[in-house]
C-alpha cells in the first residue's frame, strides 16, 4: 500500500520555504500528494541567531500532514498539522561575564488555515493558526541557579505560514 502511495506521489509534488523565517534560519518543506486533496510533507529548519540576547542554535526535522479543499497543488484554502522535533541550545551571558548553556529538547505541533494560490510550478501559501513548543516559557539559570535570561520561545503562540513554493 504505501508503496503505491510513493509511487502516485512522485509526480506531484511541492518544495517550499519560509522566507521571513530565514530571519532566524534556513527552512524547507518537500509535501507530496498522497490523494486528491491530501498531502503529507517533510520539514527540515536550523536556528543560529540571537534572540533578545539568547543565542539559539540547533536544527528540527517533522512532518504535515496537508488537506487542500479544492485537490492537492492547487488554488485552494488549506488546513496543515504538523510536528517537529528539535534540538538546540541556547546561551547567553549573565551579569558576572560567564556564559550559561542550556540543551533544550523541543517538540513543535502547528494547525494552520490558509489559502494557496497556484501559477503553473510557482506557488505562494499564507495561513495562520496557533503553535505549541514544549520547551517555551523556560528561562536560562546561571551555576548558582539565578535567572540570566529568559528563554526566547513561546509555550503557545500565533502559528504562521508565508510560504514560496515549486510544483514539479
Amino acid at each position: 500500500m504505501w508503496i503505491i502511495l510513493l509511487y502516485t506521489s512522485l509526480h506531484a509534488q511541492n518544495l517550499r520555504t519560509n522566507p521571513v523565517a530565514w530571519v532566524i534560519g534556513p527552512n524547507l518543506r518537500l509535501d507530496a500528494q498522497v490523494a486528491h486533496a491530501w498531502t503529507i510533507g517533510v520539514t527540515a529548519t536550523h536556528t543560529d541567531r540571537e534572540i533578545n540576547a539568547v543565542k539559539v542554535s540547533g536544527s528540527s526535522a517533522g512532518v504535515v500532514l496537508g488537506c487542500d479543499f479544492y485537490g492537492a497543488f492547487k488554488d485552494s484554502w488549506f488546513i496543515d498539522l504538523g510536528s517537529a522535533y528539535g534540538d538546540y541550545t541556547v546561551s547567553a551571558v549573565n551579569p558576572s561575564g560567564t556564559t550559561t548553556d542550556k540543551k533544550l529538547h523541543n517538540i513543535n505541533t502547528r494547525l494552520i488555515l490558509g489559502y494557496a494560490w497556484f501559477w503553473e510550478a510557482f506557488n505562494i501559501a499564507l495561513g495562520a493558526g496557533v503553535e505549541t513548543n514544549s520547551s517555551g516559557g523556560g528561562t536560562l539559570n546561571d551555576e548558582n541557579g539565578n535567572p540570566t535570561a529568559k528563554i526566547p520561545i513561546p509555550t503557545t503562540g500565533l502559528g504562521t505560514e508565508a510560504a514560496l513554493g515549486w510544483v514539479f
